[in-house]
């Protein structure tokens, strides 16, 4: 006598199904799974984020099944990123709200990241600066999530947390060149013109070929009144990127001391 599937052989069929995209044979296996399983969530977040990610207008006919499922948060989570991924930011935020309420420490950090992509795609750089701080839990694997949050931040305005945030991601990962290129940025935002230079050539140490971090030291070592080193770092701009001459010759006249090495 076959014996009935359990929940886990159904949602494994339910899975192989959607990767295949069968979507008659998923929804007939998560027709299965209400019927066998009615207090079972995992199917029905499944079967809807599938759908959502698909644009399938059948979807809809699911929503109101999760709706009864409140606080499971690892299905709330799947459906906020889906939507993250769609652009639909504010319907997002609404399910990953949910997950972060709800989740464990590990849904609540996948929840905080989805959160900072859904309010950055809202132009709200502050806010998902302030949501990526839930995610951080102060091991090497935050040295990206640092770097991301004092990008936020100076986008923000918030320029002295940016440059902490970003000399976190550095204490995390030295050799993160983006890390202390951002960093060079924030400092001059802060008019921090010597520690600017010093983090872009620290960039330009772990990537010889980083144009930006060497124009951007010459620009900084402009405003610390060091021409010579300006002019060397303009050099190795233009070596790097030949085209990028006429920004150099901007930079240079748009100095206070209007001086102009064609040289």
């Amino acid at each position: 006598m076959t014996q009935p599937p359990t929940l886990e052989t159904l949602i494994a069929s339910l899975r192989e199904a959607l990767s295949a995209g069968d979507i008659d044979t998923a929804l007939r296996l998560g027709a299965d799974a209400r019927t066998r399983f009615p207090d079972a969530p995992a199917p029905l977040f499944l079967l809807c984020a599938a759908l959502l990610d698909r644009r399938d207008s059948r979807a809809a006919t699911i929503l109101p099944l999760i709706e009864r499922h409140p606080d499971y948060a690892p299905g709330w989570r799947a459906i906020g990123e889906t939507l993250v991924r769609q652009g639909r930011a504010e319907a997002a935020l609404v399910a990953l709200d949910r997950a972060h309420a709800h989740g464990t420490s590990v849904e609540r950090r996948r929840a905080a990241i989805a959160r900072a992509a859904a309010l950055e795609t809202l132009t709200r750089q502050g806010d998902a600066a302030d949501a990526l701080a839930d995610a951080l839990h102060g091991t090497a694997e935050d040295a990206p999530l640092h770097y991301r949050r004092g990008v936020l931040l100076r986008r923000a305005g918030r320029g002295e947390e940016a440059r902490a945030a970003l000399h976190q991601a550095i204490d995390h990962d030295p050799r993160h060149a983006e890390a202390h290129y951002a960093l060079g940025l924030a400092c001059q935002d802060l008019g921090e013109h010597n520690a600017a230079a010093e983090a872009y050539r620290r960039a330009l140490a772990i990537r010889a070929d980083f144009h930006e971090a060497a124009l951007n030291l010459g620009t900084a070592l402009q405003e610390s009144g060091d021409w010579e080193g300006a002019l060397d770092a303009y050099a190795q701009a233009v070596r790097l990127r030949p085209e990028s001459f006429g920004r150099v010759a901007q930079a240079l006249t748009a100095s206070p001391h209007a001086r102009l090495w064609l040289g």
